[in-house]
């Protein structure tokens, strides 16, 4: 994974038939872009559903990565979304109210899209 690009890629061989193409997962607007930008299907539909599927899944705490592969002429086709939760350790809470306690001021620092940021934020008071 490369957290500047948020997307991590492979070429996958099939042994079966030989064919050769490429897998990408990563952030659901840059698998969006990349997909586009390579001469992808463009399709608003899709564009506007998955954006509205990042939002409700974090609005949730719920994080969201999207796949994509290469078809037989190289061009991106985007195949779906992965979702999964990644809450706080069970101590982070404690810690935190430690810190603040010791003087200690606590900022969070994320890659995270806003929506999760805020959900944990909210989840940890």
């Amino acid at each position: 994974f490369d957290p500047i690009v948020k997307r991590t890629e492979g070429t996958v061989k099939e042994i079966a038939t030989g064919k050769t193409y490429k897998t990408t997962k990563g952030a659901p607007h840059v698998i969006l872009k990349l997909v586009l930008a390579t001469g992808g299907k463009k399709n608003e539909g899709l564009a506007n559903a998955v954006e509205d599927d990042v939002q409700s899944y974090g609005l949730r705490g719920i994080r969201t990565l999207a796949v994509a592969k290469t078809n037989d002429h190289g061009v991106w086709e985007f195949l779906g979304m992965l979702t999964f939760l990644d809450p706080p350790r069970p101590d982070t809470k404690q810690t935190i109210e430690d810190a603040n306690k010791y003087g200690v001021a606590v900022k969070m620092i994320t890659g995270d899209h806003l929506l999760i940021a805020r959900e944990t934020a909210r989840v940890l008071g």
